[in-house]
């Protein structure tokens, strides 16, 4: 049987992820209310247990657009 992948199959996300969350500063107890998931969800995309759902990664995608608006 064939393993469901979520999202791009080349994307590692977990690296993305990680690496944008500490340019910031950020631990992952504060990523996690500011993109609207739990502390497990975070834990578990940032060691690859499991990757995003399109919900979580449009989650991430609107966080991002948002500090880049707050910055500017």
């Amino acid at each position: 049987m064939k393993k469901l992948v979520i999202g791009d199959p080349k994307r590692d996300y977990a690296q993305e992820w990680r690496t944008w969350r500490k340019e910031r500063g950020w631990t992952q107890e504060e990523m996690a209310p500011a993109l609207g998931v739990s502390l497990a969800t975070v834990k578990r995309i940032e060691t690859r247990v499991s990757r995003p759902t399109i919900t979580t990664r449009e989650k991430m995608a609107a966080l991002k657009k948002r500090y880049v608006e707050a910055a500017a």
